[in-house]
């Protein structure tokens, strides 16, 4: 039987929102830490693939040789037309898995704030909200460029790539669709203080868990 891969790149971190609503849907699904030595599976054992964020090294790395190995699931995910989702870290790894790069130019953005939806975005089945700007966490220092054939989907009012679609399968949001109440409170002391005002994290996890949900409808 096939189940969604789930790949983490930090100890401390969790899946939040993820774990729920993959439990929601009665998806079946698998934790991978290659960052700790588990080997991540063939593409043919896999159902989806959610990549989550993690603080260290670029998404363009060789080393450790574990991101080489991601992008390459991640590709082979795509080709054979899985649902696949990058989250932050994650995000910048589906890019440039897919022909994109990472920018290191941009500004860091750490703790709640906004991404701004285009009208393709607005539109989006997954993503698609009935507000132009949406409540999100931001936790990163790196970017990532469109990979070709790419959908802007969100920006932040800094200029700052926050979500793309390619073709009807393949997301990648820099912000943390995972975050809830109680994820904010393992990461709270990751993050400067007050970054985390708990009003605002409650809207973005009430939107977050709609994005998931639909995302993994496409299932």
């Amino acid at each position: 039987m096939t189940a969604w891969g789930v790949i983490e790149h930090v100890a401390y971190d969790g899946q939040g929102n993820v774990s729920r609503a993959l439990s929601r849907a009665g998806l079946p699904s698998v934790t991978l830490r290659p960052f700790l030595g588990d080997e991540l599976p063939p593409v043919a054992d896999l159902s989806g693939l959610i990549v989550l964020g993690g603080p260290s090294g670029s998404a363009d790395d060789d080393l450790p040789e574990h991101l080489p190995r991601e992008r390459c699931l991640i590709a082979g995910a795509v080709e054979r037309r899985l649902p696949v989702l990058g989250v932050c870290f994650g995000a910048q790894l589906v890019a440039v898995a897919l022909g994109g790069r990472v920018t290191k130019d941009g500004p860091a953005e750490l703790g709640m704030g906004s991404a701004r939806l285009t009208p393709a975005g607005r539109s989006d089945p997954v993503l698609g909200s009935g507000d132009d700007v949406v409540d999100v966490l931001h936790w990163h220092r790196h970017g990532y460029t469109l990979p070709p054939g790419a959908v802007r989907l969100a920006s932040s009012g800094r200029g700052v790539e926050q979500a793309f679609r390619l073709d009807e399968n393949v997301y990648g949001v820099q912000f943390h669709v995972e975050i809830n109440d109680q994820l904010a409170g393992v990461i709270a002391d990751q993050l400067p203080d007050g970054a985390l005002e708990p009003a605002t994290v409650t809207r973005a996890s009430r939107w977050g868990n709609g994005v998931l949900d639909r995302f993994l409808a496409l299932g």
